[in-house]
């Protein structure tokens, strides 16, 4: 595709965390890896700092992980890192990754995306960051920039191929333009799901570690990620069908509906595109055992709108009788 460029970025240097509450970290010259139509993917040091320490609160396998460089930095890194490891552990790892208010404000300051309020929490946070970012600087960040790039390069020849059309069957599937070009930061851990999105202003984070993100995979699930700012409960032209269909029955729509949606529609257009050139490929909910008692259900009732056999009204319609119908 054309309008795809690769940026090649020149070595990157530290640059002082601003202190001021609310403030982002000033920021390395520019986190941007590649750029699309539809997305740009980054490898940003703060963001990367930020999501490894979160991971390790969260994750066993990244808390159990150790390295022999800590012993080679001065007493004062060191000391800086365990302090902001054990401060991630007691402080942060029980906050959810996308509704908690104090890591949307983080995730989006450190990402430069937008102003977030100077709360007294959030200026706790930011001079961690800054004691621990010569640490991991010195100790992981060449390893996880370099695997990011490589994940995002070979995500890239996907959508040098296909991109067009999945933007193009998503955008008319839910009935939704697709989104201005969508920020894809790339990180180790992004959250127990090895991926997530927030909205308004859309931000994704994919893991260029989780097993479930690689290959096609990562191709079909960047645009999963992505089909979250086109339909959610409450959002989008098929949820306001759904809870106007799940009405007749004196019901709302199940809570998890819209996502199997999501789920099975990338899946099937994936799956789909890659067959036309021969590729063999399951979409990731069947991969992975997702909303599995909601296959058939998809089967039956969405795949006839996604065929054209019917429109977007008749198969939510169908998909509320074989629900609530009895």
């Amino acid at each position: 595709m054309s309008a795809i460029r690769s940026v090649l970025l020149l070595a990157l240097v530290l640059t002082p965390l601003n202190t001021a509450c609310g403030q982002a970290p000033a920021a390395d010259p520019d986190p941007v890896v590649a750029t699309t139509n539809a997305f740009t993917f980054r490898s940003n040091f703060w963001v990367n700092l930020h999501d490894y320490l979160y991971g390790r609160a969260q994750n066993e396998t990244l808390a159990a992980e150790t390295t022999d460089c800590l012993a080679t930095l001065s007493e004062e890194d060191r000391t800086a890192w365990e302090t902001a490891d054990a401060f991630y552990r007691d402080h942060m790892g029980d906050r959810h990754h996308r509704t908690d208010d104090l890591m949307k404000s983080l995730r989006y300051d450190l990402a430069q995306l937008a102003k977030v309020e100077a709360t007294a929490e959030h200026a706790e946070v930011m001079p961690v960051l800054r004691r621990a970012a010569p640490a991991y600087r010195a100790c992981w960040w060449t390893a996880h920039d370099t695997r990011n790039r490589a994940w995002i390069a070979t995500l890239i020849g996907y959508l040098e191929t296909y991109e067009a059309a999945m933007t193009e069957q998503l955008s008319a599937y839910h009935q939704r333009p697709w989104p201005e070009n969508m920020p894809v930061d790339v990180v180790t851990y992004a959250s127990w799901a090895g991926a997530n999105t927030i909205v308004e202003p859309n931000h994704l984070m994919m893991s260029s570690v989780d097993a479930g993100y690689k290959e096609a995979s990562a191709f079909e699930m960047v645009f999963h990620e992505a089909s979250h700012t086109l339909l959610g409960y409450r959002t989008g032209k098929t949820a306001e069908l759904l809870h106007e269909a799940s009405a007749t029955y004196n019901e709302d729509p199940p809570s998890n509906l819209w996502h199997v949606i999501l789920f099975y529609t990338s899946g099937r257009l994936a799956q789909q595109l890659l067959a036309d050139d021969g590729v063999d490929y399951t979409p990731y909910m069947y991969q992975n055992g997702v909303f599995r008692d909601g296959h058939p259900l998809m089967e039956a009732h969405w795949q006839p709108y996604l065929d054209g056999e019917v429109d977007l009204e008749t198969a939510v319609q169908h998909l509320m009788e074989a629900i609530y119908g009895g």
